[in-house]
């Protein structure tokens, strides 16, 4: 504790010895140091009493990011689920069946083909959030559920199993009353999505409808991470207030009204709210102070045992302080003194680091200890799909100092005690592990200079990538290195390698090459090079890393990465391998998925969705270059929709710039900067912007602007060339007159003279 601290009381010593009670100096430094004892007791309660509520709010809003993230994946459920139920319910084989008065042997085929289209939907795409789904047709008052064709009166032990009453199923799930896909809840509890069918696409009475019941424990799950509050309430509410679902049975509500806000149980209780994006569900949250107070246990014993321990310290001192009187304003002087040579220390340290700073030579050398670490970045980058043109590829290559000059490149993947599946990974391995990378290292760059680099997947798997060296040759390295591991560590090791890559944007796929290689590895054969033969042919090609890369340049409407990457999911699947049927259905089901999480069309995408299951359900008439011609179409139509709402989107924003400039012209401090700071984007940016969109240089055009008003005042005022240059925004005379001159090729005296 500073010795600051000891004033006070020496203060309110001389205070109480002006004015004495007790004719005893330990007992006045005695009462001195007790009040002064309050000040940082108080200022303690204070300071936790805070740190727990910020702490609390903090909680709440971290979790609030996660809640935002399960609501996300919820909404994408949703909206796989939904595109499947529409995807029945305009079915042609299931609208015919739909439109049947009765069941009659003449019809029965129908039956069949309505129920097989229905299966051939369902049966291979991925479940979700859908845990049933039924067809109930009106005319012929019959239901077909889990491939069967029920009566009513049979079908009402399903439903009385469900906890559903006939008059509740007949008023809110099958009338034919309703148009569009709604939500409906049950007096039982149980969540439904209910679509109708018309047989006739312009009807306005149902001849049917696609029942798909909602597995509600699954959004349970997504909203697992609650579950360390132990006490927490989950509503759902639609957009008309009506409830959804609800985790509390012992307080559960039926309609919320907004208008006066969330009914609590508990006033004590805190809640989180949230809004879907995609239909408008309301999300309520709500957890008990018990839960919270939980969570902040360790803060509260924190609190108390500072608390503590500071009042045992101070009562320490204040009895040392009392006995030893003249000792606080020895320490005092003792301090003063040492301020001074402190700051006189601070000026020389400061003078270091001003020099420091000042040469460029040390700041070099700096950034050159730095570039190992960037250089990982780099490829972690390259090989997660972080980097998706190749601008910025050799952008960040050049500021890492990686040359990707060359025509091919390849990956060797090694992993370090290969054959010892009971290893014991502790320090020791770890280290020897780190030796053996770096051995391996400098022997590689020794043998083939600098156009080598490692990136380190897990603590016993690395890639090395060779620069302008074949796949053959890398073999030749690799078995050397092999042989060398265990002449000199005496570890076993496995190495795949690549195939030849031609383009270093699509190095992921030949990461995924070597280490396919590398898992075929045994102790007869440590060394593996990649062939098409290693690749499971009878499953389908999809990666995430694929899915990812798919994703990512669709969002930034990068139109040939998305094909670049979709050619190599064509060609893995179509050529390299012979896909079975049920491969092809989830190859198929991956494909419609990421298609309809974009977000992207929603309207046409679910056309696109609608024409590739078409695909699936008539297998007689695929081909594999007609179906993947139409994937090709549908992700390229989604980045044509992101480019043209990014070039809207520009265009708009440089229709703003020019507007502003015609207003402020006469603004001497007019450009890129006020610009940028009015817009809140960079002074770059907007200068590419204006160029790309007007095709006129941003300067040239508030130059432009400025002598047309110029022209005017010289032709229609007495105004002096001094004041007209003020006037439309020039800081000197000087500058106005050869910017004039440059434009006209004449002096403003000899344009107003002319």
């Amino acid at each position: 504790m500073s010795d600051r601290f000891f004033l006070p009381g020496i203060f309110l010593m001389n205070r109480m010895r002006k004015k004495p009670i007790i004719n005893n100096y330990i007992v006045y430094l005695g009462l001195s140091y007790a009040t002064v004892l309050l000040i940082p007791l108080l200022i303690i309660v204070t300071g936790v009493s805070t740190m727990l509520y910020l702490y609390k709010e903090q909680i709440k809003e971290a979790d609030l990011d996660k809640l935002v993230h399960c609501v996300q994946m919820i909404d994408d459920e949703l909206i796989s689920m939904t595109y499947r139920v529409t995807q029945v319910a305009q079915n042609a084989d299931i609208r015919t069946m739909a439109e049947l008065d009765k069941i009659e042997s003449s019809n029965i085929l129908q039956y069949k083909e309505g129920i097989s289209a229905l299966q051939n939907i369902i049966n291979y795409a991925t479940p979700g959030l859908q845990n049933d789904l039924y067809i109930y047709c009106n005319k012929a008052d019959t239901v077909i559920y889990d491939s069967t064709l029920y009566r009513t009166g049979l079908f009402e032990k399903y439903l009385e199993g469900w906890g559903i009453s006939t008059e509740e199923w007949h008023e809110n799930l099958v009338s034919s009353k309703f148009t569009g896909g709604k939500y409906v809840r049950s007096q039982s509890g149980m969540l439904q999505y209910v679509q109708p069918i018309n047989a006739k696409m312009n009807s306005s009475a149902n001849d049917g409808v696609v029942v798909s019941i909602i597995n509600t424990s699954k959004i349970n799950q997504y909203f697992s991470i609650l579950l360390e509050y132990g006490d927490y309430s989950l509503y759902i509410i639609d957009p008309k207030s009506n409830l959804l679902y609800t985790n509390n049975t012992e307080y559960e509500l039926t309609v919320i009204d907004d208008k006066n806000g969330f009914p609590l149980e508990k006033a004590s209780d805190s809640v989180i709210s949230l809004t879907s994006a995609y239909c408008g569900w309301k999300y309520y949250i709500v957890l008990s102070e018990r839960a919270l107070f939980r969570k902040m246990t360790l803060i509260y014993s924190i609190g108390i045992g500072a608390g503590i321990l500071t009042i045992g310290i101070m009562l320490i001192m204040m009895v040392h302080l009392s006995v030893h009187i003249g000792k606080p304003i020895d320490n005092l002087f003792a301090l003063i003194d040492k301020e001074k040579v402190e700051k006189r220390n601070s000026a020389k340290f400061s003078e270091i680091v001003a020099r420091i700073l000042d040469s460029n030579e040390q700041l070099q050398e700096e950034m050159e200890k730095n570039k190992p670490m960037q250089r990982k970045a780099f490829f972690h980058d390259l090989l997660s799909l972080d980097i998706t043109n190749p601008k910025e590829l050799r952008y960040m290559a050049e500021n890492v100092g990686v040359n990707i000059d060359y025509e091919i490149c390849c990956i060797a993947s090694v992993k370090l005690y290969a054959n010892n599946d009971f290893y014991e990974i502790d320090e020791q391995t770890l280290s020897d592990a780190r030796v053996m990378v770096q051995a391996l290292m400098e022997q590689f760059e020794a043998l083939v200079g600098e156009n080598v680099w490692s990136y380190q997947r897990n603590y016993l798997c690395t890639l090395f990538i060779f620069g302008g060296v074949s796949a053959e040759g890398v073999e030749e390295l690799v078995k050397e290195m092999q042989n060398l591991l265990e002449e000199m560590f005496g570890a076993e090791s496995n190495w795949g390698i690549s195939g030849n890559c031609d383009n270093i944007l699509r190095l992921w796929k030949y990461c995924e090459e070597a280490e396919i290689a590398r898992e075929h590895c045994n102790f007869h054969k440590p060394v593996v090079r990649y062939t098409t033969d290693l690749e499971d042919k009878n499953s389908f090609y999809f990666p995430e890393a694929a899915e990812e890369r798919i994703c990512s340049s669709v969002k930034a409407g990068n139109s040939e990465t998305t094909k670049d990457i979709l050619n190599i999911v064509f060609t893995e699947n179509f050529e390299n391998r012979i896909i079975t049927r049920s491969s092809l259905m989830k190859l198929n089901g991956k494909l419609t998925d990421l298609l309809a999480s974009l977000r992207i069309e929603e309207e046409e995408t679910l056309h696109y969705i609608l024409r590739l299951n078409d695909f699936m359900v008539h297998p007689e008439n695929f081909r594999g270059d007609s179906y993947f011609e139409l994937v090709r179409e549908a992700f390229l139509n989604q980045c044509g929709s992101v480019n043209r709402e990014k070039n809207f989107q520009k265009s708009q924003m440089a229709a703003r710039i020019q507007k502003y400039i015609l207003e402020n012209w006469q603004n001497a401090e007019l450009g890129l900067t006020m610009v940028s700071r009015m817009y809140q984007i960079s002074e770059g940016y907007v200068s590419a912007l204006f160029k790309e969109q007007t095709g006129v240089n941003f300067a040239n055009y508030v130059e432009n602007v400025r002598l047309e008003h110029a022209c005017e005042l010289l032709k229609t005022t007495e105004m002096s060339i001094d004041e007209i240059s003020g006037m439309v925004g020039y800081n000197s005379v000087q500058s106005f007159r050869r910017a004039f001159k440059r434009v006209y090729n004449a002096s403003p005296k000899e344009y107003r003279q002319g």
